[in-house]
């Protein structure tokens, strides 16, 4: 099993998902891509002098402002709920017991891959005894 170091940053649990070769399951999104497109460039929230905090509506008329993208109220409630939303899961999911967004990851990933790490794992325990 390969060790992180000490100062690096926590795996999220979707990319350890990913790593073990399961796939997330997210909702489709259709018609809304193109919401789903602006939020990314907004950079999903804004930073303050007490760390990160939701989008403003300032922030996002800016944006639609400088881009030329003419946005309806509704679009620009729903990029700023988003934002919200993004943040209230960020902190929830520092929970171990908060189960992730995106399905339900027990049932998610390639056995054969996670069997395989396990018995690397193990063998490489009982090299490091013997020695």
């Amino acid at each position: 099993m390969t060790q992180r170091p000490v100062n690096a940053a926590p795996i999220s649990r979707l990319d350890s998902l990913q790593v073990n070769g399961g796939t997330p399951l997210f909702p489709e999104v259709g018609q809304g891509e193109y919401l789903l497109a602006h939020w990314f460039e907004l950079g999903l929230t804004a930073t303050s002098g007490m760390g990160l905090c939701p989008l403003s509506f300032q922030e996002i008329k800016a944006f639609s402002q400088c881009l030329g993208v003419e946005l309806l109220s509704w679009e620009s409630v729903t990029l700023r709920r988003m934002s919200v939303e993004y943040l209230m899961q960020l902190s929830a999911g520092e929970t171990p017991e908060c189960l992730p967004p995106y399905g339900d990851p027990v049932n998610q990933f390639d056995r054969e891959i996670v069997e395989k790490k396990i018995s690397s794992a193990l063998r490489a325990l009982i090299s490091a005894r013997v020695s």
